[in-house]
């Protein structure tokens, strides 16, 4: 606990002292704070005060972040006019409902506002603050280096058993969990708490990495970029999970679709050495095969994880066509409430039955928590930052690169809450950080 606080009050006199140096670059140096450290940095304060919630890292560091924005009254004026935000309104509406309404009051309010803190308010003040291209460039600069931080982290938990979040304390929802319920062998979480979603992270992290090596002017930073982008790929692979293995080779197709020919070149490249090395290593061949054979045997663990994901989507469904009101079916159950559903065992294949303990699926979640509006307004969200991100692109937006880079990052993300609950707070900035690229990218002319 002790060393908790240290590392947190350093890290804000830090974050105050670069802010004092420039907005952007405190701003640059937040969003590094808010992808690298694990969230059980933290301090528990329920320890003193029943039912206060842990102050983490992250939420020290938004709270900066907030304090700093509204010092800039142009920025505040401005956030009422971003793209998107309208919709980000309309949800924090609809889980507002939900909240009054939920029947687990307590704990669907303390979502609700790191909801409206991690989530809403971030989003406001990453997109009102984007005004110029450098500062965009900075941003994923600072996002990169965060998770390769987070990359060479599972590296040394896979290598030499150091597992960084032990030092804070408990140590996170991590790998010997998976171990003990028959998940994996020697995978890794890293600072994300699991190992899939360190795996998410990994599939974004790789296409950060390539995208800084084609924008470096000089020959050491394109190196080292390079060397970050193999660092990566290899995290990726001891993550040991299939959906973010899938996610980084979907992404690919699109990059490949999307990108300028320097991209796609850096990116079939490491794809051709990523195909050698697994000629080479007939271990990793084997590993990577058993993984996607047992994907399709129901009487295996990974097997039922595959058809647990479709079950899960099944449950919410159901679950919500049964509320007992038109407005929990609209707006949900309220933040939270998943965790205190229970269900009976189901079929996941012919005489093979499993409980349903885990909710491993975000979308299932947040129709089940949010309702129907909840749902379709997230959604319509990703719908209109896909839409608008792709028209400026076929409209010849001198910022194609960047472009291209938010809607890969994007499309890995929303991929992966169709297989696993998005409880890692970092992956929550990473999405809300790209959605703001788009709808400053989109909206009005960067300097």
């Amino acid at each position: 606990m002790a060393l908790n606080a240290v590392i947190i009050l350093m890290a804000s006199i830090v974050l105050v002292a670069v802010y004092r140096r420039g907005y952007d670059k405190g701003l640059s140096c937040a969003i590094f704070l808010l992808l690298l450290p694990p969230s059980n940095l933290s301090i528990e304060l329920g320890m003193w005060v029943s039912g206060l919630p842990g102050l983490t890292i992250h939420r020290v560091t938004i709270v900066i972040m907030v304090i700093m924005w509204l010092r800039r009254p142009d920025l505040r004026r401005s956030a009422w006019s971003v793209r998107f935000g309208g919709l980000y309104l309309a949800m924090l509406f609809g889980c507002t409902i939900a909240t009054i309404f939920s029947g687990n009051f307590t704990v669907s309010v303390k979502r609700l506002a790191f909801f409206l803190f991690e989530s809403i308010w971030l989003f406001f003040v990453l997109a009102s603050s984007i005004r110029r291209r450098e500062t965009i460039d900075a941003l994923v600069r600072a996002a990169t280096l965060a998770l390769v931080g987070a990359a060479v982290c599972g590296v040394l938990e896979k290598r030499a058993g150091i597992v960084v979040p032990s030092y804070f304390g408990m140590r996170a929802q991590s790998e010997f969990v998976a171990r003990s319920s028959g998940f994996g062998g020697g995978d890794v979480a890293s600072t994300y708490g699991h190992r899939i979603l360190f795996g998410v992270a990994m599939a974004v992290a790789a296409h950060h990495a390539l995208h800084m090596s084609v924008q470096a002017k000089k020959k050491w930073a394109v190196a080292v970029y390079l060397a970050f982008s193999a660092i990566v790929l290899l995290a990726l692979y001891y993550s040991q999970s299939r959906g973010p293995w899938l996610a980084f080779l979907l992404s690919a197709v699109v990059a490949v679709l999307l990108c300028h020919r320097p991209y796609v070149k850096r990116l079939l490249l490491c794809l051709i050495l990523g195909g050698v090395a697994m000629a080479a290593n007939p271990g990793i061949q084997r590993n990577i095969s058993a993984l996607y054979e047992s994907t399709w045997d129901p009487s295996t663990v990974k097997g039922s994880s595959f058809r647990w994901r479709f079950q899960v989507m099944e449950n919410a469904t159901a679950r919500l066509s049964e509320a007992h009101s038109p407005v929990v079916f609209m707006f949900g159950y309220g933040f939270g409430s998943h965790l205190f559903m229970q269900f009976a065992a189901v079929e996941l294949s012919s005489g093979h039955f499993g409980d349903f303990t885990s909710w491993d699926m975000e979308f299932a979640i947040v129709l089940f928590e949010r309702g129907v509006f909840g749902f379709l307004t997230l959604l319509l969200l990703y719908g209109l930052v896909f839409g608008r991100g792709y028209r400026s692109l076929i409209r010849g937006s001198p910022h194609k690169d960047m472009l291209s880079l938010s809607m890969i990052a994007l499309f890995a993300l929303v991929f992966m809450k169709t297989n696993v609950s998005f409880f890692a707070p970092q992956l929550v900035y990473l999405e809300s950080l790209h959605v703001a690229f788009i709808s400053a990218l989109t909206s009005r002319r960067i300097e």
